[in-house]
């Protein structure tokens, strides 16, 4: 994983511009991505409680990254639409998810909707990642990507009392 010294020309590893991209391989970049979205988006204006929320999106996603694809990629971006906000954009190359609007419904982790026998069955997610990451986004969109892997772009806008 790329650690914040080392130099990237295609990212801003301080998180002071508007890009800052990082590599997901293993548990421990979760926790690590988490971080650095919280220091990109106080950079830009976000408050304590937004930078809880995304520190959670961005968790949520990176953990299913290493879960079910191995490793992935994070890019952070400053955006400027209608106003001001942040992007965040994860990209693996693993198997991909087979019905991506169940996948955002709570109680459903690895292609099916758990049920309480799953109780005593070994699983990697309770299923309730995605779901959460589309309740604290504004905008999320999931998507296949054609050769492998998935695709998630998610934006927070900044409030109007918060300007970046």
């Amino acid at each position: 994983m790329k650690k914040p010294d080392e130099p990237d020309s295609q990212s801003d590893p301080r998180g002071e511009g508007k890009e800052l991209t990082l590599t997901i391989r293993e548990d421990v970049d979760v926790y690590w991505c988490g971080g650095e979205c919280q220091r990109f988006a106080r950079a830009m204006g976000f408050e304590d409680r937004d930078l809880w929320e995304l520190s959670i999106v961005v968790r949520e996603l990176a953990t299913n990254v290493v879960k079910f694809a191995g490793g992935g990629q994070l890019t952070l971006r400053r955006i400027k639409e209608t106003r001001p906000g942040i992007e965040i954009v994860m990209e693996d190359e693993g198997p991909g998810i087979e019905d991506v609007e169940a996948a955002q419904q709570d109680g459903y982790s690895e292609g099916r909707l758990l049920v309480d026998s799953d109780c005593s069955v070994p699983r990697r997610g309770l299923g309730s990642g995605l779901g959460a990451v589309k309740r604290l986004m504004d905008i999320t969109v999931i998507e296949n990507r054609k050769d492998k892997g998935v695709r998630i772009v998610a934006r927070r806008w900044l409030s109007d009392s918060r300007r970046c």
